[in-house]
């Protein structure tokens, strides 16, 4: 059951997670020195300062009922939701646990960094803006953003291209006009970097990435990450071959199929 908060505001950590991925199924429970992706995001969150909550929002489709069964031993909240509709399922589950502000995390980020997350919310905090988020030349896989949870409500409602549901956000970014935005630049230079998992050769890369760090326990500074990346080009070239946002691309030729077709509700995606 979501807990209940005692003050007005309530921020909610939303970490979207699936078995089903197209380019690796089963990614976010694959092991990652000793321990399955997920553990390694939730950790992270959990180092996020600000955060009331943390959920993890799945699917409703069986073959993510381990997901479910993953959180129940770990002790995590879990909201099952829509399979295709990703912003649907935030919405629904912002109103589940009583959100006022969504910070919004995907399940292949294990090495996420809690400073810049924490700095990210603080700002969209302080600022009031409606979306907020980590902008400049960053690594894929230091993604984070937020929204307060009327705006998502705002977007769920208005929202109709495959693209922006299966994204959540794009809605937002399209309509400046609707929804203020705050962006939090820590970074320039950097957006080459890769440190995610959409195929089984990201995750080789950061198992290989961990080994060639200094002991750090449960968890690397970013410091530490940045200056391996950074280092060593030979490590790099293993996903240098992997597009940034690849899975946004092909969102987009679902919206082209979906305008001609007259229907511009989410189809086959999630």
């Amino acid at each position: 059951m979501p807990i209940q908060q005692p003050s007005e505001q309530n921020v909610v950590t939303i970490i979207q997670a699936r078995m089903g991925s197209t380019r690796f199924p089963g990614k976010v429970l694959a092991d990652l020195q000793g321990r399955p992706v997920l553990d390694w995001v939730v950790e992270a969150v959990k180092r996020v300062d600000g955060v009331d909550e943390i959920v993890v929002a799945t699917t409703t489709n069986s073959e993510d009922q381990v997901i479910e069964e993953w959180c129940l031993s770990e002790g995590v909240s879990c909201f099952r939701g829509e399979p295709l509709d990703v912003l649907k399922r935030y919405a629904d589950c912002a109103r589940e646990y009583e959100a006022t502000h969504v910070v919004r995390i995907t399940a292949d980020c294990p090495l996420l960094s809690p400073s810049t997350a924490s700095k990210v919310l603080s700002e969209g905090l302080r600022l009031g803006a409606d979306y907020f988020a980590l902008s400049g030349g960053f690594p894929d896989g230091f993604d984070c953003e937020g929204f307060r949870a009327e705006a998502l409500f705002r977007a769920d409602s208005g929202a109709t291209l495959p693209s922006d549901r299966e994204h959540v956000t794009p809605y937002m970014k399209k309509n400046p006009s609707l929804f203020r935005f705050a962006g939090v630049e820590l970074w320039r230079g950097l957006g080459a970097l890769r440190v995610t998992i959409d195929e089984p050769a990201d995750l080789f890369f950061l198992r290989s990435v961990l080994e060639n760090l200094p002991p750090h326990g449960d968890r690397p500074s970013t410091d530490s990450v940045l200056g391996v990346l950074k280092s060593r080009e030979d490590l790099r070239a293993l996903v240098a071959h992997i597009p940034r946002n690849e899975g946004y691309a092909r969102s987009l030729k679902s919206d082209g199929e979906a305008l001609e077709s007259g229907s511009t509700t989410t189809s086959g995606v999630g």
